[in-house]
Parts: C-alpha cells; structure tokens; sequence
C-alpha cells in the first residue's frame, strides 16, 4: 500500500518534492545477517570462521548501500526510492539495490563497496589495483 501511495503522488495525484522512500536503509533488520547470527550459536568453531567472513563480506556490501542510500535521501530531488527489491520470475530470483522513480525515468542501482584505485582503460573497462 505504502508503494502504490507514492506512485498516485508520482503520477500528479500529489506532489513529490523530495526523495521518498518505501523502505529505508536498515543494517540491523538485514535478513542475512540475523540469520547468519542466529546460526552462530549452532555451529562448530570451523563453522564460525566461514561465517564471520560471510558476515564481513555483508557487512561491506551495506556499507556500500548505506552511502548510496545516504546521498539519495539528501538529493533534494523528487523521486520515489524503493531499496532492496526481491523479484521472482519463473524460479529465477533478482535483487536490487535501489530502484529510484521519478516522473520522468526509472533508475536501478546495484552498489559495490571496492578497496583498492579503480581504474577505467579508453575502452571503458574497470579494473582494480591494490
């Protein structure tokens, strides 16, 4: 209900002046990583290793969302957010990151969080270097 009431202001039966979010950005309500708590008291100690490293790689992977989400929320422009997004098609499944609407694009946004200088050759290839 939340996102077909953002849509009828999107499409003129309201005003958007802002950034409007569906959801907003959480790292304590992550599905993910509670279940990976969760699963922390059950396991050997070989296990936990595995799952420390797997908490850390989502870990990062939210952090790169909450800086995406960060400069969305403070745009001043008028769209809708929608972050997080399951979709399932066929037994196929996708997620997105941010998917951002306004009245005049839809906009889908899949973030990475990467250490190291990332470098863009003259064929617009991305590389990374440590």
């Amino acid at each position: 209900m939340v996102i077909v009431r953002l849509l009828e202001k999107l499409l003129g039966y309201g005003s958007i002046k802002e950034p409007e979010f569906a959801k907003d950005f959480d790292i304590e309500s992550n599905s993910q990583l509670t279940t990976l708590y969760s699963l922390m008291d059950q396991v050997t100690v070989k296990a936990k290793d595995i799952i420390n490293l797997e908490i850390l790689k989502i870990k990062n992977g939210l952090s790169g969302e909450k800086n995406v989400y960060f400069e969305l929320k403070n745009s001043r422009l008028p769209f809708i957010c929608l972050h997080d997004i399951r979709l399932e098609y066929k037994g196929y499944t996708g997620q997105f990151d941010f998917i951002v609407i306004s009245s005049e694009f839809i906009l889908v946004i899949e973030t990475k969080k990467l250490y190291g200088d990332i470098i863009v050759d003259n064929e617009g290839n991305f590389s990374r270097e440590f």
